[in-house]
């Protein structure tokens, strides 16, 4: 409050906002009079000061916030941007005012924090209007705009998966053929890749469809095996979206391929006592182990590998058969074998009387040179 004086009056002016409540209050204004001689003289007036309705006001008119694309913005302290001059214990709440043009969303907390809620992928720059307003006797008194300044900081969104099919596990037979695809698409518009996984092998396809064909070994005989096929989106900047799929692989039974290479069909000059050569070619198409079991004409089991030696005491024609099993699936196949009786009533080596007329030829040799050695001394 300050005081204006003249010659024959005294001009009393309060400062602004000087009276908060909506009743007068009567406030004692001292000045001294003087003369020039005598002591001075205290004296009063009283000036009743009544309050004047104000709008709200507004500290600063541009305020700004600021945070990462699909994150919590930091909230806003609307108390800390707007006052009431008449009520500076806010005993009476302000209501306020948020104008975003329907693009953003908001709330406020506790009649005074701002809570901006942004649309999903939303970034750029936006600026949204603030203003306080309060209600006495049902009349509005509002403060000036305030104009919030939003800055979204635009963050690489990874790729999204829309649809994947066949959408869940899948079951599939060893020999056959299941088509799967992924459809998805990257919030920034970047082209995407692919990268096929089978149990985390790289499959080198990098389109969205991949065709799964397990051969004939993947299952174990008679059961399944899972495996796993995983396919990965790539925006090429560092965002990823993947999908598994679980792939139960049946196992389908192939019997075995079998050839007996020894011994050989017909009279093939194999005689009793003599070591006769056993020996098969087998093949699993499923990659199972397998087991053999050869057997004379009598049924007897003669050898339980696929190679081996066997000496025949008898002579005669016998019908080896081969019968070759995956646990699952067998196959049989069978050679008739002729074995002629021994030599001279001994074991006949075929192919032996060459080495035995050489030997006896060098060991002829020897003796002559060692004679006429004997002669020459």
């Amino acid at each position: 409050m300050t005081l204006t004086f003249t010659d024959t009056s005294i001009r009393v002016q309060s400062s602004p906002d000087f009276q908060t409540t909506s009743l007068g209050a009567d406030y004692p204004v001292y000045f001294d009079v003087w003369d020039g001689h005598a002591a001075p003289v205290r004296m009063a007036i009283y000036v009743n000061v009544t309050n004047t309705l104000d709008a709200p006001r507004a500290t600063t008119l541009t305020v700004s916030v600021s945070c990462d694309e699909d994150t919590i913005c930091p909230t806003t302290d609307l108390y800390s941007i707007f006052y009431d001059p008449d009520d500076p214990l806010r005993r009476a709440p302000l209501n306020f005012l948020v104008s975003s043009n329907g693009e953003i969303g908001y709330t406020i907390s506790a009649g005074r924090t701002l809570i901006l809620n942004l649309p999903r992928d939303y970034s750029g720059a936006k600026t949204i209007q603030l203003q306080a307003v309060k209600f006495v006797a049902g009349q509005p008194y509002s403060s000036e705009i305030v104009e919030l300044t939003l800055i979204v900081r635009e963050v690489n969104d990874p790729p999204r998966v829309n649809s994947v099919s066949p959408p869940g596990a899948v079951t599939v037979q060893e020999g056959g053929s299941k088509s799967f695809s992924i459809d998805a698409v990257d919030p920034e518009h970047l082209p995407l890749t692919y990268d096929w996984f089978l149990d985390g092998v790289n499959l080198q396809n990098t389109l969205a469809t991949f065709a799964y064909a397990p051969n004939f070994n993947v299952a174990h005989a008679g059961g399944s095996q899972v495996v796993h096929l995983r396919v990965v989106a790539n925006d090429s900047q560092g965002g990823l979206a993947e999908f598994e799929w679980e792939v139960t692989v049946v196992d389908v039974p192939h019997p075995p391929a079998v050839t007996i290479s020894a011994p050989m069909e017909g009279n093939r000059g194999y005689h009793v006592g003599v070591p006769l050569t056993f020996f098969a070619s087998a093949y699993d198409p499923d990659g199972d182990v397998l087991s053999y079991e050869w057997k004379d004409s009598g049924g007897q089991v003669l050898l339980t590998t696929a190679n081996g030696t066997l000496v025949f005491r008898d002579s005669g024609t016998q019908k080896i058969t081969l019968k070759v099993s995956d646990g699952v699936l067998s196959v049989t196949t069978s050679v008739n074998v002729t074995v002629d009786p021994a030599v001279n009533g001994k074991p006949f080596v075929p192919g032996f009387e060459g080495p035995t007329l050489i030997g006896a030829l060098a060991i002829a040799a020897a003796a002559a040179v060692v004679a006429r050695r004997r002669r020459g001394a």
